[in-house]
C-alpha cells in the first residue's frame, strides 16, 4: 500500500470506532477527555498531561523519534537532531517527550527521546500523516504512534518498515484508547507531570450488518469487557505473540484455537476451520464468543477477513438459536474494509 491507501484505511477504522463512540457516549457508557487547559503549540518543553489531552482533542497528533537500535546515545541524539532539522523544514510543529518500556521485573526502564508531533491545521489531515510516515521510515523506524483528532481516545499504529508490517501483521494496527496516569510498566509516554498510554482495555462494539454479529475493538482474551463466555483464536503460526498469548491464556472461559502452518491456508482450508472451531463453542452452550482470525489467503489478510466474515455468517444463520453474539475482534483493521 501507498501512504494515501494507508491514510483511507486508518481513516475507515478510526470512522467506525468514532461512530460507535458516539453512540456509548449518548447512553453514558463512555467518558470523554475533560482537560481544559490550552495547548502551547509554542511552547518547547514537555507538555503536561492536560495539554497533551487537549491536543489530542484539537489536533492530529504523532509520536515520533530516530532512536534505533544499534546506535550509542550520542549517535541517537544526533540522529534526532537530523529529525528536528527535518522536521522544521517541513514547518511541523513538536515537543519534546519520553518514550519508555519496562518489563515487570526490569527496575529501570528503556527510555527514548521522542517528539510530541501535531498539524496546527487539521485540513491538511493527509499531508501531516504523510509527512510523519516518510519521516519515520527515513529514520528506520518500524512503526509511529498516531491519534487523528477529535474527543475520542483512540490512537494506531502504523508501520513504516517490514519488520513493523510483520510485528502489526499489516500497514496499521488498533493501539486502544488513551489513559492518564498509567503504571510504569508495558509501554508509556512521559509528560512533565506523569504518563500517558494508549491501552487495550474494555472492547468497543460496532454495528455490522449482522444484529447477532458485531466489530470489535480492544483485546480479545478481555473477556469481562464484552461478556464473552467462549473465545476462537485462528492466526498463522508465525504469529509467535499470539501463540504465547494462546498458550499463557489461564481464563474461566473455554478457548478453540488453530493455529494455520503457514501463510497460505486456502479458502476451504479457513472454512472449514472455522465451521468446525464454532461447533466446538456451541456444543460446550457459549452463547457469547469473541473471535480473533488474523489468517491470511495466498498471503493476503484482507482476503482472510472476507473470507472468514462470510463463513461467520454462514454459520450463524445455520445456528441462530444456538448463540446471543458473537465479536470479531478487529485487531489489525481488515475486518472493518470487508464489513
Amino acid at each position: 500500500m501507498n501512504t494515501e491507501e494507508i491514510y483511507n484505511k486508518l481513516t475507515v477504522c478510526n470512522n467506525l470506532i468514532s461512530h460507535s463512540n458516539i453512540r456509548n457516549m449518548l447512553k453514558g457508557k463512555l467518558k470523554v477527555g475533560t482537560a481544559d487547559v490550552e495547548f502551547n503549540a509554542n511552547e518547547t518543553s514537555s507538555p503536561s498531561l492536560e495539554e497533551a489531552e487537549s491536543a489530542f482533542k484539537k489536533y492530529n497528533c504523532a509520536i515520533l523519534t530516530a532512536f534505533r537500535g544499534g546506535y550509542t546515545i550520542d549517535e541517537n541524539l544526533a540522529r534526532n537532531e537530523k529529525l528536528k532539522e527535518d522536521m522544521n523544514a517541513l514547518t511541523m510543529s513538536f515537543r519534546p517527550v519520553n518514550g519508555c518500556y519496562r518489563e515487570a521485573d526490569w527496575q529501570f526502564p528503556c527510555e527514548e527521546f521522542c517528539f510530541f508531533v501535531f498539524n496546527e491545521d487539521t485540513t491538511q489531515s493527509r499531508k501531516f500523516f504523510e509527512q510523519v510516515y516518510l519521516l519515520s521510515a527515513k529514520y528506520n523506524q518500524d512503526s509511529f504512534l498516531y491519534k487523528p483528532a477529535g474527543i475520542y481516545r483512540a490512537a494506531f499504529l502504523v508501520a513504516t518498515s517490514d519488520a513493523g508490517r510483520k510485528d502489526l501483521h499489516g500497514d496499521i494496527k488498533f493501539a486502544g484508547q488513551l489513559y492518564t496516569n498509567v503504571t510504569d510498566v508495558n509501554a508509556w509516554t512521559d509528560c512533565a507531570d506523569g504518563r500517558f498510554a494508549f491501552q487495550l482495555k474494555g472492547m468497543v462494539l460496532i454495528k455490522t450488518g449482522e444484529k447477532k454479529i458485531k466489530l470489535g475493538e480492544g483485546d480479545v482474551f478481555d473477556i469481562k469487557g464484552y461478556k464473552a463466555d467462549g473465545l476462537l483464536v485462528l492466526y498463522n503460526s508465525s504469529q509467535q505473540d499470539i501463540d504465547a498469548a494462546c498458550k499463557s491464556y489461564n481464563g474461566t472461559v473455554p478457548l478453540v484455537r488453530h493455529a494455520f502452518k503457514n501463510d497460505s491456508a486456502t479458502l476451504k482450508h479457513v472454512h472449514d476451520v472455522i465451521c468446525d472451531c464454532l461447533n466446538q463453542l456451541r456444543d460446550q452452550k457459549c452463547k457469547r464468543i469473541g473471535i480473533h482470525c488474523s489468517v491470511s489467503i495466498v498471503g493476503s489478510p484482507i482476503d482472510g477477513a472476507a473470507a472468514t466474515y462470510i463463513t461467520i455468517q454462514r454459520w450463524a444463520k445455520r445456528n441462530d438459536k444456538h448463540f446471543n453474539l458473537i465479536v470479531i475482534v478487529d485487531t489489525y483493521g481488515d475486518f472493518c474494509l470487508v464489513n
